[in-house]
């Protein structure tokens, strides 16, 4: 279990500006940001196995839970021009705090199998889910690294793929429950409003069936080659 508390305070009664060179004025924002975590995890390694070479098998299991909770305020914003005059002015109307939470769920399993001499293969597959995705999130892989001995070879090759998926960040869906913004932008004269205020939101996808969690492709290739004195290349 690891807690942890982040709170911004306002320091000041000044307005906020935000001029072409540089911002002035009080903090705008106000927050108090309290997360937890509950891990528990499970590691398993197996004896060797011999069957076509050495394996050396290991598998995991974690579980985990987060929460989030957050109390935000925010003041008003004001950009000038050049000239100091109103070019645009935010406003946040109050909202109420809010929480956040998510479990998540992982298993992963790999062999190191040495089918012989100087070959070393490492293939892998992890197993995520998660109560926001609520999809199985697979992501194999597999890694080479294979070293000839042929004389006095001093040469090794590497090579490896594999699929990464990110976790689900619970800040991506914070923004959706932080209020709106309402701005009004000004005429050249700093007093005239050019029309109504400009409603800005974030929303997110309430339907879990659309929702898919960021991934990469990850690959590698390299070679290295023990030159005189112990140099490395």
């Amino acid at each position: 279990s690891a807690p942890e508390a982040t709170t911004f305070r306002v320091a000041g009664n000044l307005p906020y500006n935000v001029t072409p060179e540089l911002p002035s004025g009080s903090n705008f924002e106000a927050a108090t940001e309290r997360s937890q975590r509950e891990q528990g995890y499970i590691s398993l390694f197996f004896p060797p196995v011999r069957h076509l070479g050495s394996h050396q098998f290991r598998a995991g299991i974690d579980l985990d839970h987060l929460g989030s909770r957050e109390t935000n305020s925010f003041a008003p914003i004001s950009y000038l021009r050049e000239d100091r005059t109103l070019l645009r002015r935010s406003v946040f109307p109050s909202f109420a705090p809010f929480r956040l939470h998510n479990v998540e769920l992982g298993a992963y399993g790999e062999d190191r199998w040495t089918p012989r001499k100087g070959l070393l293969i490492e293939p892998g597959l992890r197993f995520d889910w998660d109560e926001i995705i609520r999809g199985p999130l697979w992501s194999p892989r597999i890694a080479v690294n294979y070293s000839p001995h042929i004389g006095n070879s001093k040469t090794t090759f590497s090579a490896g793929i594999g699929e990464y998926n990110e976790h689900t960040q619970l800040q991506y869906l914070a923004d959706a429950y932080t209020g709106v913004r309402y701005d009004t932008y000004y005429a050249a004269d700093g007093t005239t409003p050019l029309g109504p205020p400009l409603k800005t939101t974030f929303v997110q996808n309430e339907d879990t069936e659309n929702l898919h969690e960021a991934h990469a492709l990850n690959w590698s290739l390299g070679v290295q080659h023990m030159l005189p004195h112990n140099i490395y290349f």
